[in-house]
């Protein structure tokens, strides 16, 4: 819907040309972008949805919001188009942070974890879900939940830079204690 909001369009021409105003295909493609929107409402957007939008041009944007506004005026409703994107789009924002975390603090921190593999397999199968559910169905495991706290603590520690020296040299240390044995 939003890569070909252009004036070219078959929908927008319904729309806006004068033409149409009294035709019963003006008032089906009303009705069908009607129906496109409360699924949106009760089911959300997949991520590939949000990110096109995101990545539209200004103009593109502005004839999507016309659109909406019209379908809005004829049936007497509201289609706040950017805020339904907007929230859907923090929301995958929160869960892409999650998963960010998650992954770094496991290979800076995890690993020799034994339960390593177990995580990054839960860290796939929601990437999995973006890539195929809208972003309301992709849900943060609560095994992921539960490491999160511990990740918050030890995050800003990735990224000082003395505190990967130490690391580094620990490992390196533990490598030669291990070698000797």
């Amino acid at each position: 819907m939003f890569a070909n909001s252009m004036r070219s369009t078959l929908t927008y021409i319904i729309l806006f040309q004068d033409c149409f105003q009294t035709l019963p295909i003006r008032q089906m493609t009303v009705e069908h972008l009607v129906i496109l929107w409360d699924q949106w409402d009760e089911h959300g957007l997949y991520s590939d949805q949000i990110n096109r939008w995101i990545n539209l041009a200004p103009e593109i944007k502005q004839l999507s919001r016309d659109i909406w506004n019209l379908v809005g005026q004829t049936v007497q409703r509201d289609f706040p188009i950017e805020t339904l994107i907007n929230e859907q789009y923090q929301e995958m924002q929160e869960k892409r942070l999650i998963q960010t975390k998650i992954l770094t603090c496991l290979d800076t921190y995890c690993d020799d974890a034994v339960d390593k593999q177990f995580y990054l397999d839960l860290l796939l199968a929601m990437q999995q879900k973006f890539d195929h559910d809208t972003v309301r169905l992709v849900e943060v495991p609560c095994e992921i939940m539960t490491l999160l706290p511990s990740v918050d603590r030890l995050t800003p520690l990735s990224t000082s830079r003395s505190w990967l020296i130490v690391l580094s040299e620990s490992q390196e240390s533990s490598t030669r204690e291990f070698i000797k044995y």
